[in-house]
């Protein structure tokens, strides 16, 4: 996190024409805002990839599928929604 010091810094070197110290000043105010930015950006990729759900990447639910005696195979076959079943 970026103090105040550093913008006071700033504008104390360019006020008095210390212009290659103003421009460190000015790079070391750039660095920590860019190192900021590029954190927060880490945080929300991983985020992104650690919290997806299996709905997320086209995995297939398999709680409507029931393997039967009457297929020879043992195949999966899809279950009817029928209101018997309430």
């Amino acid at each position: 996190m970026m103090d105040n010091s550093n913008i006071s810094d700033l504008i104390n070197n360019i006020e008095s024409g210390t212009f290659a110290d103003a421009e460190q000043v000015f790079n070391d105010i750039m660095d920590l805002k860019a190192g900021e930015q590029l954190d927060q950006m880490r945080q929300d990729m991983a985020a992104g990839i650690y919290n997806d759900t299996p709905e997320d990447n086209d995995v297939e639910d398999f709680d409507h599928y029931e393997i039967t005696d009457e297929n020879d195979h043992g195949d999966l076959e899809e279950i009817e929604d029928t209101d018997e079943d309430l």
